[in-house]
């Protein structure tokens, strides 16, 4: 009897022991369950429930800090980047595929939403190794992730593959509002790409599964089913579904839709209002950039061409400002690069060598970020050279009202002409910035025409009017492919980097120099 109560004494505390974390460990996996079928309300309530002093065992700590993550995370709040660092390392060290997944996925979005857009998209690419053979609820998330990502920064056809993806695993879940937002990406990567007939088609797919997601976003889509009546001419229909959307509560999106309706239908008070609506409302500079193009597009229709004026400038100010915020220039080769090393570190095995390029990748990051800050530099130059253009379109065109007097057909004519010139100016603008930004960091730019030239040439007047200027009163009859070498030059790239940026062989490079030379003026 002696032998049982000592046996009874030594042995049941380990029971007990046992018996709470098997309960711990049911609880947790009972919480992931919750948040695969979206009841994030519910696995919120039942982690406040879990002492975490009782967690012992080491998996259940690092399963119960995950799973906080995750929940933080769909609640709109904060996460701990102590907490998801420690999850890391610890799955990695176990290797636990579907939660090292899960941790590197969270932790891909803390960097991507904070500005380290590279290093984000990087532990993106991490989660998508693993989910081969994952649920289809964590490879929606991964691949609908880098559909975002990619979008952001215009690469449009690996969003819409991506986009293709997560409609693949949202019918796996038989999800119908995954299903819809998956389609619906994949409408909206066709209209940028300008494959209309294919987006028409996505647009007929995702049309009936509005039903079937909150009420808060029904008019978001809506409003995007009305615009595409809009573009097709069938203002019937994109009356039909302007009419919903403006019914069920409006977003900027609704209102920046509504104002094109307008505009289009010649009722400039009430797209006034409208653009005005979405500008106040909006939190996105996308959203604010559109609002004031809207506006400007208003203000021309209306013959008040110094708000015109204003407006358009808003609008270049703005989308300098989207060009700092989002680093487009990288992000699809980040990627590329990324499978580029699994491939060969699966044919080599070599550990160290993925470890070397990943360093590289961080150094190039930097060189990136620091050519950025000194570009910012010239931004005001840029700001006052638009605000003087601008200012100027204004006067011509008050001046030509004047000399056309009572000829309203020259003056309508002389007035579409400017819009569209206006319009030209700030395309270029952006283009010209986008294509410089890469030479400067001696990036080959595909696509380079003759007109692309034109457009960075442009964009570097108004960077450094200096130059330009010390060009024209130095040089005569100098070619685009000219004033692009000696701005090369200027920025401090040798003879041998040009050729390399600008794809000619060493050759060539002379025969522009010496042609260069030959137009210096004595």
């Amino acid at each position: 009897m002696k032998i049982k109560k000592i046996a009874t004494c030594l042995f049941l505390p380990i029971i007990l022991f046992a018996c709470s974390a098997k309960d711990h460990s049911d609880e947790l996996k009972r919480i992931d369950s919750l948040l695969a079928q979206d009841s994030v309300e519910a696995a919120t309530v039942s982690i406040r429930k879990i002492d975490v002093k009782s967690l012992r065992d080491e998996d259940d700590y690092n399963y119960y800090n995950l799973l906080s993550v995750q929940i933080a995370s769909r609640n709109y709040n904060p996460i701990s980047k102590c907490t998801i660092d420690s999850c890391v390392r610890y799955y990695e060290k176990v290797f636990d595929t579907r939660l090292l997944a899960e941790a590197y996925y969270y932790k891909a979005g803390d960097l991507y939403d904070n500005g380290n857009v590279a290093e984000g998209i990087h532990y993106f690419k991490k989660a998508e190794k693993l989910i081969g053979k994952a649920s289809p609820n964590l490879q929606y998330k991964v691949w609908s992730s880098l559909a975002y990502c990619n979008f952001e920064s215009e690469n449009y056809q690996l969003s819409l593959d991506y986009a293709k993806k997560c409609t693949f695993a949202s019918e796996q879940m038989k999800s119908p509002s995954r299903y819809l937002f998956s389609k619906f990406s994949e409408y909206i990567c066709y209209g940028k790409m300008d494959k209309k007939d294919s987006a028409g088609i996505c647009l007929k797919q995702f049309l009936p599964y509005i039903e079937y997601c909150k009420d808060g976003d029904k008019g978001g889509y809506y409003a995007e089913v009305s615009a595409y009546y809009l573009r097709t001419n069938d203002t019937l229909r994109a009356s039909r579904y302007l009419q919903k959307a403006l019914s069920l509560g409006c977003d900027p999106k609704v209102y920046g839709i509504a104002g094109m309706y307008y505009l289009k239908k010649r009722d400039y008070d009430k797209a006034e209002y409208m653009y005005k609506q979405k500008l106040k409302r909006s939190t996105k500079i996308d959203h604010t950039i559109a609002a004031y193009h809207g506006l400007g597009q208003v203000m021309l229709a209306k013959n008040k061409h110094e708000e015109a004026a204003f407006y358009f400038k808003k609008e270049v100010e703005y989308m300098d400002s989207l060009a700092e915020k989002n680093k487009v220039e990288g992000t699809k080769d980040i990627q590329y690069k990324f499978d580029n090393d699994e491939v060969e570190e699966r044919t080599t095995k070599n550990n160290l060598l993925a470890i070397c390029i990943c360093s590289c990748l961080c150094f190039l990051f930097i060189v990136a970020i620091i050519a950025l800050v000194v570009m910012k530099r010239r931004k005001d130059k840029e700001l006052l050279k638009a605000k003087a253009d601008f200012k100027e379109y204004a006067e011509e065109i008050a001046t030509l009202r004047k000399l056309n007097g009572d000829n309203k057909k020259e003056l309508e004519r002389l007035t579409k002409e400017m819009k569209k010139s206006m319009s030209d100016y700030i395309r270029s603008l952006s283009k010209g910035r986008r294509i410089y930004e890469g030479l400067a960091l001696g990036k080959f730019v595909e696509k380079r025409d003759a007109r692309a030239m034109e457009d960075v040439m442009a964009y570097y007047r108004i960077v450094d009017a200096d130059f330009y200027k010390m060009l024209e009163s130095s040089y005569d009859r100098l070619t685009t492919q000219n004033r692009l070498i000696l701005m090369l030059q200027h920025l401090g790239k040798s003879d041998e980097e040009i050729a390399d940026i600008l794809c000619i062989s060493n050759g060539s490079m002379r025969s522009y120099l010496s042609r260069i030379r030959a137009c210096k003026k004595q």
